[in-house]
């Protein structure tokens, strides 16, 4: 059975590579990309599938990672969230684990770190 993803992030064509990436990860699938938090959100407004995996960046505009974080905290604490950003500073780091994001990646990681983490949230 595949382990479902969500790619949160503003940048298309990272977002699109990511896709490729994760979709040539045996056992995972994208299900869907949003551009913002606030399309995440929408999303599961409409009673939308929640996925096992939700990849968010940080800097977005309109609804950023930290407030799509409290959301996904206050509407769907149990949802497993991987940041996948290039924001390094503690400050968000400690904000966004404290608001229940399981882990916290920088963009430049090498593909099997990656799936070596996509693997530990999912079964965590």
């Amino acid at each position: 059975m595949s382990r479902t993803v969500i790619i949160v992030d503003d940048h298309t064509l990272f977002a699109q590579s990511l896709v490729s990436l994760i979709h040539s990860f045996e056992n995972f699938e994208v299900t869907a990309v949003f551009k913002t938090g606030q399309e995440l959100v929408d999303y599961f407004s409409q009673g939308n599938p929640v996925p096992d995996i939700v990849l968010l960046d940080v800097r977005m505009p309109v609804m950023n990672g930290v407030e799509t974080m409290l959301w996904l905290k206050e509407n769907l604490p149990d949802q497993k969230v991987l940041a996948l950003t290039m924001e390094h500073d503690e400050e968000t780091i400690i904000k966004m684990i404290k608001l229940g994001c399981r882990g916290y990646l920088l963009k430049d990681i090498e593909p099997e770190e990656f799936l070596d983490a996509l693997a530990a949230i999912h079964d965590t």
